[in-house]
């Protein structure tokens, strides 16, 4: 179900951390098809990131809503 946007979206460390890819025009990256799909999207409440917040778990900035470390420029 689809929820609308994150309300941790805003403060989000994974986006912080990699929104500079969002400014990329010139090809749409795997960091856009995640924020899509998990931040405004139908996987919204199996986000890793999300899940581990709402238990008061810390997770690193670098950490995808699946739950792999990210490399920006990786794919």
């Amino acid at each position: 179900m689809r929820d609308g946007i994150c309300k941790y979206f805003p403060d989000c460390g994974f986006y912080k951390l990699f929104s500079a890819e969002v400014d990329r025009k010139d090809k749409v990256t795997i960091f856009h098809q995640y924020i899509n799909i998990y931040c405004f999207g139908i996987l919204q409440r199996n986000c890793y990131r999300l899940i581990k917040k709402e238990a008061g778990e810390p997770v690193a900035d670098d950490i995808t809503p699946t739950g792999i470390k990210y490399s920006a420029g990786a794919e």
